[in-house]
């Protein structure tokens, strides 16, 4: 029978030092990163939402914070890049996407450097399906290694849908499901999501 001390239903992950990347006791509640033993990748770990975050590190990652998908790379946008945060009138995000990207980045979350968006079948890795919820409500995930993860259950995928190129792939964290998302801020527009972001990097 398998051991479900770091991961249920064959998952298998490890918590990661904020600062170092060293790894952590499964019962830690305070850690940055979260490493999948069984593909390699590593996830960024949100923090609690608080009305009143003082540190940088808390402000950064934010489990409540969205982000209008923006990506100036030609290579990767598919033909769209959309709005960066200062270009859009949007008041209703954290920031953009890239923005978000570059600022982990210099920050050096767990000691890396080469955090990016998720591919949509990077997020399917980690979904448990046996207990997805389609009442939006709680995520398919292990919460003892995503804790805050329901605070913000659509989360924005890299990849652009290229029927619609002004719309890419969010990914839904509680029924495992992705749908095409419009890029840009529109208040008017019930269908206008500005999904939140959770990073990833290649393995160790």
């Amino acid at each position: 029978m398998a051991d479900p001390i770091d991961g249920n239903q064959g998952f298998s992950f490890t918590k990661l030092h904020i600062v170092t990347g060293e790894v952590l006791p499964s019962n830690v509640e305070e850690f940055g990163c979260v490493k999948d033993n069984i593909t390699g990748l590593v996830w960024e770990n949100k923090v609690k939402p608080t009305l009143n975050a003082l540190s940088k590190y808390h402000k950064l990652h934010d489990s409540r914070a969205s982000y209008l998908w923006h990506d100036p790379n030609t290579n990767t946008n598919g033909g769209d890049a959309a709005e960066s945060i200062s270009e859009t009138s949007c008041n209703t995000v954290t920031g953009d996407t890239a923005g978000f990207v570059e600022a982990v980045n210099e920050e050096a979350l767990c000691g890396f450097s080469d955090w990016r968006i998720p591919r949509v079948e990077e997020f399917r890795s980690i979904i448990d399906y046996s207990i997805r919820d389609t009442h939006f409500f709680n995520p398919a995930l292990d919460t003892l290694y995503f804790p805050f993860s329901a605070v913000t259950l659509h989360r924005w995928s890299s990849q652009t849908n290229i029927e619609e190129p002004d719309r890419a792939f969010g990914f839904h964290l509680h029924e495992g499901l992705s749908q095409s998302h419009s890029k840009r801020c529109d208040s008017s527009n019930i269908n206008s999501y500005h999904n939140g972001v959770m990073l990833v990097r290649d393995g160790l």
